[in-house]
């Protein structure tokens, strides 16, 4: 009878070799081996964990639709199924978000839908997930915040108040 003293983890050792020996109790004693492989199997006991908890970015108004703006990466020591992860905007994000920014689930690249505006908003801040397709399914998360420059790309406004106030005209004097 084989017996686990401690839990094995695969991410660890994956593989265990034993070689069993069996002595009789004859004169002279006769023995047998037999080795043994035990495969550890993997169960989804890992959190997909991103390289940074926190992205910062700096795009420009006049960024080209269509542009990578940045790549998020994660990382789960887990195999198969339950180390394949996809990307995903957060619970929370904002339609706005939605509306400028597109993730590819497979890869993590976060590219520009529509044209970026510093007037209407200056800093974008959002979170992405990592889930895996383990069972139960395993999340981790990151925060991006996207920094919008401003670019010259308003006409100054001329604003003209004219003030009707009639001026004394003053005499000369000789």
């Amino acid at each position: 009878e084989l017996v686990l003293e401690k839990p094995l983890d695969r991410e660890t050792q994956s593989v265990h070799k034993l070689v069993l020996t069996a002595v009789d109790g004859g004169d002279p004693p006769r023995s047998g081996t037999s080795e043994i492989c035990v495969i550890v199997t993997d169960i989804n006991d890992n959190v997909p964990q991103f390289e940074r908890s926190f992205y910062e970015v700096t795009a420009t108004e006049n960024t080209s639709v269509g542009t990578e703006v940045l790549t998020v990466i994660a990382i789960d020591m887990d195999e198969g199924p339950n180390g394949e992860i996809e990307y995903f905007f957060g619970d929370q994000t904002q339609e706005l978000v939605f509306a400028l920014f597109e993730i590819n689930p497979q890869s993590g690249v976060i590219t520009l839908n529509a044209k970026l505006d510093y007037e209407q908003t200056s800093v974008l801040k959002f979170d992405i997930v990592a889930k895996d397709k383990g069972t139960p399914e395993m999340v981790g998360q990151c925060s991006v915040q996207v920094n919008v420059v401003d670019i010259n790309d308003n006409v100054p406004e001329v604003v003209v108040t004219s003030l009707t106030n009639t001026v004394p005209r003053s005499e000369e004097h000789t």
